[in-house]
């Protein structure tokens, strides 16, 4: 059946990964800001209750987890390498890699059936954690999983397009009416790791919906850069990618700064 499809961006800004969440300690007070409570802290990685019956977690299988990390890293290296005509070039963008931990926690906020941030969705590695969400909704049977997922991570891309060379330099709230904290975190230099997750249902009105969250190794803050510009790989410590033009091969270190003020999204 052929539908109509409707298409957004949510607004600001498994079995394999199941088993981590098991193993860390999510309840750990350190690894959220202000005392509130991790998604992961006493969560079985199931579907919530509260789901619609035919509501599906989408399996994260290697292909669709290479096509997330695939059209990520190539809109990174269209930045890096001066693609985004009015935006500097950046000289140490890191290759995104997976991390299950990351994908584990995304899969948790997917799993409410709900569209949202959740409060604190930080590892015990990464204690800044960045986190983007979209979905598409449509009168059709069913959804293509794999031709979709690129079209919501694009739209995150898209807000390249309201983001300027100053916030780039460090970052600034543009206003309500402009959105671009998605792109401040898909772009951003002290990023190296991505996971998600992709849950599916049926709403109230009858359309099939598929919700993509992604959480990330840092968050868009502030008042601190974007990303370093420069030359391309200039400040690569470990070379350049050959397989992504413009960014750092994949065990570039990546500090993981935890003094900032809380994030803005």
């Amino acid at each position: 059946m052929i539908g109509v499809v409707k298409f957004w961006i949510w607004p600001l800004v498994v079995l394999a990964a199941l088993k981590e969440v098991y193993t860390a300690d999510y309840c750990d007070p350190k690894i959220c800001f202000g005392g509130m409570q991790n998604i992961g802290c006493r969560n079985n990685g199931k579907l919530s209750k509260s789901c619609p019956k035919d509501a599906k977690i989408i399996e994260m299988t290697d292909e669709l987890k290479k096509l997330i990390l695939d059209t990520h890293n190539n809109y990174r290296s269209t930045l890096a390498t001066g693609g985004v005509k009015w935006l500097p070039k950046a000289a140490a963008m890191p290759t995104l890699t997976w991390d299950d931990d990351l994908a584990a926690t995304a899969q948790m906020n997917a799993n409410r059936c709900e569209r949202g941030h959740d409060k604190c969705h930080n590892t015990q590695e990464y204690l800044n954690s960045g986190q983007n969400l979209n979905y598409i909704a449509t009168s059709a049977d069913t959804i293509d999983v794999k031709d979709q997922v690129p079209k919501l991570i694009s739209s995150w891309w898209d807000e390249r397009h309201d983001v300027n060379k100053n916030m780039v330099n460090t970052m600034y709230d543009p206003g309500k009416s402009v959105m671009v904290f998605h792109f401040a975190v898909l772009g951003s230099d002290k990023v190296n790791k991505v996971g998600c997750g992709i849950a599916q249902w049926t709403n109230e009105n009858a359309w099939l919906q598929m919700y993509l969250v992604c959480n990330y190794s840092f968050n868009d803050f502030i008042g601190i850069p974007i990303y370093v510009k420069g030359a391309p790989c200039s400040k690569c410590t470990t070379g350049c990618n050959p397989k992504y033009a413009g960014l750092c091969n994949e065990d570039e270190p990546v500090p993981q700064l935890i003094d900032y003020p809380a994030p803005q999204a």
